[in-house]
């Protein structure tokens, strides 16, 4: 399910996973990795802090132990090995401090990346669920493309006239420059401050009915969001006895319009009566649908049989409509020993 020629990044949403219990699930995780996304980014805040005034207190401490030496050159707590150690400690403490900002930045990249990815299911769940409402027979899968639903982010903030209100005020109102009102009405997506995130509009999903497989491939190269309708197995079945119903028609309609007596009218009615009896509990079984096709590519290779150049359904006809209904009936037994 997962093996296809698409983009790594490009997910799908199962029609079983478009129900109400499963948006709030998701809903859930979206919410809990915002707070994490907030909880980390005041983590990185607060620590790069700290590195700055790491920083300056190494510089200020060197600038008194470069003064100490010197006014007194000769002390034993001036000497290169202690001055030299002290550089080592403050370089392994300033390595350790920016190593657990990067590793901060990273988690925070992870998360960000999931508030995406989860904000892009919940709108395929909620697309998929009102679909399921307006076609609940419909089996169909929805593909989340890489650049079909993206939640962009955007540089540090810079008042320009493109930017919409502000939420809060800044930490330093004084360096805020006014944006001045445009005078025509603005038509650009609104930019939210605290976040630098696009507020994009809902993502678009276009709905393609296929009927194979391979026809998936051709609508990935479009790199749309695309909810595709493929065949159920009622469909499937359906397209698989189409030839077989029609041989069976082809005998029976023969026979009855050759014989105008209704001589063999009766027997007719069973045959077909037995024949659609057993493809309606073929379709209806649990066996597995390899089976199924089994079934009926060796139903419909015999029926074929009694249409080809010999002609039986002509020349020998009680024995040709005698001989359909018991390989239908020994397919029936069959069907029955099958292990569900």
């Amino acid at each position: 399910m997962n093996n296809l020629p698409i983009h790594p990044s490009t997910h799908f949403v199962r029609r079983e996973d478009c129900t109400v219990e499963r948006i709030g699930e998701y809903e859930q995780n979206l919410r809990e990795n915002r707070e994490a996304i907030y909880d980390l980014t005041n983590y990185i805040s607060i620590h790069r802090s700290y590195h700055r005034i790491q920083e300056n207190a190494r510089d200020n401490a060197f600038e008194v132990i470069c003064k100490a030496a010197a006014k007194n050159p000769a002390a034993l707590f001036n000497s290169p090995e202690n001055v030299a150690r002290t550089r080592a400690m403050c370089a392994i403490q300033m390595e350790n401090s920016f190593s657990y900002i990067l590793d901060l930045e990273r988690r925070l990249a992870i998360f960000q990346l999931l508030e995406v990815r989860n904000a892009a299911e919940i709108s395929a769940m909620r697309f998929g669920y009102n679909y399921v409402r307006q076609h609940p027979s419909d089996e169909f899968v929805i593909f989340v493309m890489e650049e079909g639903h993206i939640l962009q982010r955007v540089n540090p903030f810079i008042p320009s006239r493109f930017s919409g209100p502000r939420d809060e005020e800044p930490e330093n109102p004084e360096d805020h420059v006014p944006t001045p009102k445009p005078k025509s009405p603005r038509r650009f997506p609104r930019n939210n401050i605290l976040t630098n995130q696009l507020n994009s509009p809902e993502p678009n999903y276009d709905v393609v009915h296929i009927d194979h497989v391979f026809e998936m491939t051709k609508y990935f190269n479009k790199k749309r969001n695309i909810l595709i309708v493929y065949p159920n197995d009622s469909k499937i079945f359906k397209s698989l006895t189409k030839t077989m119903d029609n041989n069976i028609a082809i005998i029976h309609d023969a026979i009855k319009k050759y014989y105008t007596s209704g001589k063999y009218e009766q027997q007719l009615k069973n045959m077909t009566g037995e024949y659609f009896k057993f493809t309606n509990q073929l379709e209806l079984s649990h066996i597995d649908f390899d089976f199924k096709k089994h079934y009926i590519f060796e139903l419909d290779d015999y029926i074929r049989q009694k249409l080809d150049g010999n002609m039986l359904w002509f020349y020998d006809t009680y024995n040709c409509i005698e001989d359909v209904k018991t390989k239908i009936s020994n397919m029936f037994k069959r069907l029955f020993a099958t292990k569900i």
